[in-house]
């Protein structure tokens, strides 16, 4: 197998670069030549891996937790991005064009660029998939895409400009390329995914991590709500207090929310870091209080743990949705007693076991070695 020049592209968020590292460090430890385009935070990812680091053009932030409250609001930030970024990128690819660019699903500027550049491109599908028939989830936010006129101004524009085929807004969302792979578990949502390929959830490979007893006299439940979206810290406290009402040890990973909820804490019963390896906390947590983002729930369900829902957003309810429906999950009102349901999930066998069904797809993929060896038949113009 010939070394590879290979570029990748994502966007600020934990858990879609939670998904590409592992893929990028596989990629340089084969000898392959890695360079990741992001922001100036993502630099330390780059050296980390192994990998080259090149800049975009224009830092800034197109993930505002201020701004973003829909998929429609993301969609037009992500076109600004794309509209200011595009040009500077497909001038690099064809200075020094890689054998493949690797980018997120959530990043048209990658899309664009290598379409103008003439470049092989991939991606890297860490959400949803955005297709008419993927299920009522999609299809919620799909219908808020058509009422954001700006980014669809932005797209008409650079369609035009680029040259591009006529990619409309479900292409600038989903961004398909002729390697799609799918980190997401068929089972977590409906839909057809022949264009896809299906290689399981890229965790780092750190799975020494043991698995004791959760149900405990004091088993321990972990909270993270993201690192994104705004939540609601008076929800967030009276979530901590029906915990530990309850007997949970309680880690909370506060992000945005470190600084209201640090003063809380309480030794040994309550720990709020600002985050944290999350792998490691669920393979001590029983129960796991999150939003419902695919890398989390999925991180869940692969340790173990039994996930409780309180979605932000549309694509975050189809999730605790589809888990839910088989099982394997329970959904929070933010207002209900948290810690009784806690402990009821608990002392319900059938819980335990739709979680560990589905944990068993979640390993028996190959997630890391499969991208990897996708990747490099594509690149290599093999698939």
């Amino acid at each position: 197998m010939r070394k590879l020049s290979l570029a990748f592209m994502n966007v600020p968020l934990a858990g879609h670069l939670a998904a590409m590292e592992p893929i990028m460090r596989a990629c340089a430890g084969a000898g392959h030549t890695v360079t990741l385009y992001g922001y100036d935070s993502m630099a330390e990812l780059a050296a980390r891996v192994g990998a080259g680091f090149r800049p975009y053009a224009v830092q800034e932030s197109v993930f505002d937790p201020g701004e973003l409250g829909s998929v429609g609001t993301l969609f037009r930030l992500l076109m600004r991005f794309a509209r200011d970024n595009v040009d500077e990128l497909a001038d690099s690819l064809r200075a020094e064009p890689p054998d493949c660019l690797i980018h997120d699903q959530f990043c048209p500027w990658g899309k664009y660029a290598a379409h103008a550049a003439g470049v092989r491109a991939a991606s890297s599908v860490t959400s949803m998939i955005f297709e008419r028939d993927a299920g009522t989830g999609a299809q919620s936010m799909l219908r808020g895409l058509s009422g954001m006129e700006e980014g669809n101004d932005i797209r008409a524009a650079l369609s035009e400009r680029l040259g591009l085929p006529k990619w409309g807004i479900i292409d600038a969302i989903q961004n398909k390329q002729g390697l799609n792979l799918l980190m997401r578990l068929p089972e977590l949502q409906r839909g057809h995914f022949d264009s896809y390929m299906y290689i399981g959830p890229c965790l780092p490979e750190r799975d020494s991590v043991g698995a004791p007893d959760k149900r405990t006299s004091e088993p321990m439940a972990y909270m993270s709500m993201g690192t994104v979206y705004a939540y609601d810290g008076d929800e967030a406290e009276r979530a901590i207090t029906s915990l530990r009402k309850a007997g949970f040890r309680v880690l909370v990973a506060a992000g945005p929310l470190f600084e209201r909820l640090c003063p809380l804490s309480d030794p040994p019963g309550l720990e709020v870091i600002r985050r944290c390896d999350q792998l490691s906390a669920l393979a001590l947590a029983s129960v796991f209080l999150t939003h419902g983002g695919m890398n989390g729930t999925q991180e869940a369900l692969y340790r173990g743990t039994v996930p409780i829902f309180r979605p932000l957003q549309d694509e975050q309810a189809s999730i605790a949705d589809a888990v839910c429906s088989r099982g394997a999950g329970l959904r929070w009102d933010g207002r209900s007693d948290l810690g009784a349901m806690a402990l009821e999930s608990l002392a319900d066998p059938s819980i335990q076991a739709g979680v560990d069904a589905l944990g068993a797809k979640l390993r028996e993929r190959g997630g890391v070695s499969r991208a990897v060896e996708a990747l490099e038949h594509y690149a290599g113009g093999r698939l």
